[in-house]
């Protein structure tokens, strides 16, 4: 496998919303975005009660 490949691989393991390497992940059943559990529960209780890439309402993490 050349380094690109292993690039593209560990983009898709990272978090949508911080950009990290994904802990505890968590998928939109919606747009089947990757992001950790504690970044979505916190944009959840924080910010809004949707998901934010594809902004579905009532998403349970």
């Amino acid at each position: 496998m050349d380094e690109q490949s292993v690039e593209s691989i560990a983009e898709v393991f990272r978090c949508f919303i911080c950009m990290e390497k994904l802990r505890d992940a968590r998928l939109c059943p919606h747009c089947s975005k990757l992001c950790c559990f504690s970044c979505i529960r916190r944009w959840l209780t924080e910010q809004r009660a949707q998901c934010p890439h594809c902004r579905v309402k009532q998403w349970q993490p």
